[in-house]
């Protein structure tokens, strides 16, 4: 019988963060071909594909202006939106703060070069990538003090669609310019592994929630002792912490209302004195 809930204990730990790996796999797959052309020097990952659409005289005087780039960028920001909302934010408590910062980092990730902070203001492809990560960076930040699931499926969802619309536009890019080129293996697998964790999100999300193994609990992937004893103390001092505050707080409450009803006794009797004069 121990045998049998340990089993399924480890498949529900499983199940749990299997999402989050492939939200890992897509997101390092970004960094992978996904572009294919005869010559290597054309075939180029999500990041560089986006830059060297932002050179096309084309892209940049389409309406909207640099559209492509644009879905291209917002792919990877959206993986880090997801990470931090409803697919990831059932793992314990150090893979959470491990993704949040993962998340951050990859929204900081899509700033400009220094040269838009130098001077270059103007140049409309730094400020679509200034606002490409200032927003991404936001919508982490939210999602690392309330995390929801729906979001992190509709991230994952908006993900998938824009991976899809932004190989479209570029091959047709790559074809206006009168270059061979197809899709590399990138593309796929970023569009698949959302995909997948989106499926799997979804299905687990519907039914009744689980408490979720701990990785101090796991026989496998225990934390050590000290590591344990301190953020145990850590969550205790803070909601002492959080008590003082609201006692305090309370008092203060007191001691206004209490100076409250003095006043109004205080003008009271200056009143009744009036009168009596």
């Amino acid at each position: 019988m121990t045998d049998q809930s340990h089993s399924t204990t480890r498949s529900q730990y499983i199940l749990a963060n299997l999402p989050i790996a492939l939200l890992l796999i897509s997101w390092l797959a970004c960094y992978l071909a996904w572009v294919a052309t005869k010559g290597a020097g054309l075939s180029v990952n999500l990041y560089d594909l986006a830059e060297w659409m932002s050179l096309d005289p084309i892209v940049r005087a389409s309406n909207p202006p640099l559209l492509t780039t644009f879905v291209l960028r917002a792919v990877p920001g959206l993986i880090a939106v997801a990470l931090v909302n409803g697919l990831a934010a059932w793992g314990s408590r150090p893979l959470r703060w491990s993704l949040r910062g993962l998340a951050l980092l990859i929204g900081i990730g899509l700033l400009p070069p220094f040269d838009f902070f130098r001077g270059e203001s103007a140049n409309p492809n730094y400020h679509q990538q200034f606002s490409v990560a200032i927003v991404t960076c936001i919508a982490v930040l939210i999602g690392w003090w309330r995390p929801t699931r729906p979001i992190g499926w509709i991230s994952a969802g908006l993900t998938a669609i824009g991976g899809c619309a932004g190989m479209y536009l570029s091959l047709r890019q790559y074809t206006a310019l009168s270059l061979s080129a197809g899709i590399g293996i990138g593309a796929p697998v970023t569009i698949a592994g959302v995909l997948v964790a989106l499926l799997i999100g979804v299905v687990t999300g519907r039914k009744e929630p689980h408490p979720q193994p701990s990785l101090r609990n796991h026989s496998e992937g225990a934390l050590p002792p000290l590591l344990g004893e301190a953020l145990s103390r850590a969550d205790s001092q803070f909601g002492r912490f959080l008590d003082t505050i609201f006692r305090r707080c309370g008092r203060l409450q007191r001691m206004k209302q209490l100076a409250g009803d003095r006043g109004d006794l205080i003008n009271r009797r200056l009143v009744c004195g009036l009168v009596d004069r």
